[in-house]
């Protein structure tokens, strides 16, 4: 071949890679069998993940930019976003697959509401997500695979299910894992001037030792009284606070008042000046406005007080004390290592070494405290029995989430590599980043 002709073929296949190239279809991520699975599903489920995480980076750390400096759960950013979105994208095809094998079906009603709750978020979020590249189609499937998903945990665990749980099971695990506890929480102080700090600190601590003395002898049902004595100490302080600022406010309008009629006076000199007939005209306007502000302030005020009239005689009529308001349930023996090195997490674990029945004191870096330790057999039978459907999920979301790993693993599931290495979270970030822009 002569060099004319090897040129010529390399040109062509050059042409041909980029041609190939072009036509690469990136609008599935993934396949099962025949089932192609649209990218709008992993592109959902990305956007919805790192919408999460960016709000828990805000809440818990105060980030708002260079998220894609940061770490969830040991990974960087978008290396964890990608392989939530992919994991959960395999879990999409492992329920739908395990549905159709169960014989299960979606009723008219749950289709319906699927159907309903579509319509309303594309109405709101239809153009962002259009944007994006997830259609009202992607939308669809997700939410058909969330109610999917929730029939066959029933369909486990559930009454008459496989695997059911009783209110006994309930009962056993609420009395294996869960403390019970009431406490008086006292803000230690977040002055920035040290010393006034620690004196502010002193105070608090002062105060607690005063409760927790109340406290000594008194029974885990009868602490209510030692915080319902804390709480109205609180409003009176509260209350003789606001006295003392409505007081100072009314030494200042007195001030404004002397120096508004010094203006008064001025303003009516000047008036006299004026064009007698132009401030006839001003007078009869404000005297207008002044009517119309007063008429409609009055009736707001009228219709408030007997909407409030209203709701009070029903709330005294029908709505009984929660004998429970002032408790605590936690569950103790479920906490991970993130939850224990909280401060919610140190102080169960607190209540869990304290004997029943007897308040004391606790501190953290941020709150003085007293805590007492009730009996958690006196409550879990009728605790397990108002909360059953919530207390299933939180002891099998993890046997389930077993289950649906494990069909994950027996599906053969093809990735489509041209489509995972396009929808970045980069990318998604960038197009969400550039759609607020265009629409502030």
């Amino acid at each position: 071949m002569n060099k004319f002709k090897k040129i010529c073929a390399v040109c062509a296949a050059a042409v041909m890679t980029l041609s190939l190239a072009g036509c690469t279809d990136t609008s599935y991520v993934m396949q099962s069998g025949d089932e192609k699975v649209n990218a709008g599903i992993y592109i959902y489920n990305m956007y919805s993940e790192m919408s999460y995480q960016i709000s828990m980076l805000y809440y818990m750390q105060g980030v708002t930019e260079n998220y894609f400096d940061q770490e969830i759960e040991g990974q960087k950013f978008a290396d964890y976003l990608s392989d939530y979105a992919l994991k959960s994208t395999k879990e999409y095809v492992a329920v739908v697959d395990k549905f159709e094998e169960l014989g299960l079906e979606l009723t008219e009603e749950e289709t319906k509401e699927i159907s309903d709750s579509v319509r309303e978020t594309w109405e709101s979020y239809g153009n962002f997500y259009e944007s994006e590249g997830i259609s009202k189609d992607s939308v669809k499937l997700v939410q058909r695979a969330s109610k999917m998903r929730t029939k066959i945990f029933d369909y486990y665990y559930g009454e008459g299910g496989e695997e059911a749980v009783s209110d006994s099971d309930i009962e056993s695990y609420l009395n294996e894992n869960y403390v019970r506890y009431k406490t008086i929480t006292i803000a230690k102080s977040t002055n920035e001037d040290e010393t006034a700090a620690a004196a502010e600190d002193e105070e608090s601590k002062a105060l607690r030792d005063e409760y927790l003395e109340m406290a000594n002898g008194v029974s885990f049902e009868d602490f209510d009284t030692v915080i319902d004595a804390y709480n109205d100490y609180v409003a009176e302080q509260s209350a003789q606070s606001s006295d003392d600022s409505s007081a100072d406010d009314s030494s200042a309008a007195d001030t404004d008042s002397s120096t508004a009629d010094d203006t008064s006076s001025a303003a009516e000199t000047d008036s006299s000046l004026a064009d007698e007939s132009s401030a006839a005209d001003s007078t009869a306007s404000l005297d207008d406005s002044s009517l119309s502000d007063n008429s409609s302030a009055s009736d707001d005020s009228n219709v408030n007080s007997e909407n409030e009239d209203e709701t009070s005689g029903e709330d005294a009529d029908t709505v009984e004390e929660d004998p429970y308001a002032k408790e605590t349930l936690y569950n103790y023996g479920a906490m991970d290592d993130e939850a224990k090195e909280s401060n919610t997490g140190k102080l169960a674990e607190a209540v869990n070494a304290l004997e029943v029945g007897v308040a004391t004191a606790y501190e953290d870096d941020s709150s003085y405290y007293i805590i007492i330790k009730g009996d958690i057999t006196e409550r879990s039978a009728e605790y397990a029995a108002e909360n059953h459907d919530s207390m299933v999920q939180t002891m099998k979301s993890d046997d389930f989430q077993t289950k649906v790993d494990s069909w994950v693993e027996a599906i053969d599931i093809k990735e489509n590599k041209d489509a995972i290495k396009r929808y970045t979270p980069k990318a998604v970030y960038d197009r969400q980043v550039e759609y607020q822009e265009k629409n502030q």
